[in-house]
């Protein structure tokens, strides 16, 4: 694993097909009567910063944010086209959740999505410890000086400041 934190690149027509979720888990468009309870699960389980991405995909028609739901409960999420077009990101599973191939379903249904859009690469935004995960689901790959100084991150007030501490 790198110990560096920036951007991948993931090829969208070498997809690996969609999986089904687990047994009792559903995996569907967010709607947007929903935001409240949506952004309160990102929220108490993620960051302000998620909050924030989640809600600009909760504004687009349609909807950009997949959900994970069980037992009428949510307990995973995915978004796109948020931070900047043909972006994916950010996904997120409840802990309690987590192992049941829930992250992976949501990944795969919005890259799907944006194959069907037309994009032919998908970039994953500052990805951190989750980069194993996205180089076994999809082969992606970091994008060489795709650092968040160098990405549509850096647009970020006090960016500059927080990363170089």
């Amino acid at each position: 694993m790198t110990d560096y934190s920036g951007d991948m690149i993931v090829n969208l027509m070498r997809l690996p097909g969609e999986v089904p979720p687990a047994p009792g888990v559903r995996i569907k468009r967010a709607f947007a009567g929903d935001r409240k309870k949506i952004l309160q699960f990102v929220q108490e389980n993620f960051s302000d910063s998620w909050v924030q991405e989640t809600e600009t995909a909760l504004m687009q028609v349609p909807s950009t944010c997949f959900l994970a739901e069980e037992k009428g409960e949510i307990v995973g999420f995915a978004c796109y086209d948020v931070s900047a077009r043909d972006f994916f990101g950010p996904i997120g599973v409840r802990q309690s959740s987590r192992g049941k191939g829930i992250g992976q379903c949501l990944l795969l249904r919005c890259l799907h999505c944006m194959r069907e859009m037309g994009y032919a690469y998908a970039i994953i935004g500052w990805v951190g410890e989750a980069e194993n995960f996205y180089r076994k689901t999809v082969k992606a790959e970091y994008i060489p000086g795709g650092d968040p100084l160098h990405s549509v991150y850096g647009n970020i007030i006090g960016i500059q400041e927080k990363l170089k501490k």
